[in-house]
C-alpha cells in the first residue's frame, strides 16, 4: 500500500493507515497468482467478510509487503469503495 500510495496509484488511499480498519485498498488476483501471496491474517480475512465488493481474490494491499517473489504480480485496485467519500 505505501509503494502504490508513493507512486500515486489511482483507487488506493489507505485511509487506516494498513491497521485493517477499512478496505480502501481493496486488490483482486487473478487465481494464478493467489498461491504467491503470503497468507492473509486472520483480522484481514474477518473484514473482507464484511465488504461487498470483496471476493476469494481480494486481499488489502496494505497486508502485501513487496518481495522478490511478487516480483510481476498484478493487482487490480478494486475503485468501487477506494474513496469512501464518492
Amino acid at each position: 500500500m505505501d509503494a502504490a500510495l508513493a507512486a500515486g496509484v489511482a483507487g488506493i488511499v489507505g485511509q487506516c493507515g494498513g491497521a485493517i480498519n477499512c478496505a480502501t485498498c481493496l486488490c483482486n488476483f487473478e487465481d494464478n497468482q493467489l498461491p504467491l501471496l503470503p497468507p492473509a491474517h486472520p483480522d484481514e480475512t474477518e473484514l473482507l467478510s464484511y465488504v461487498d465488493e470483496a471476493s476469494t481474490n481480494s486481499r488489502l494491499a496494505c497486508q502485501l509487503i513487496g518481495s522478490p517473489a511478487l516480483n510481476g504480480l498484478v493487482a487490480q485496485v478494486v475503485l468501487s469503495i477506494a474513496s469512501p467519500n464518492d
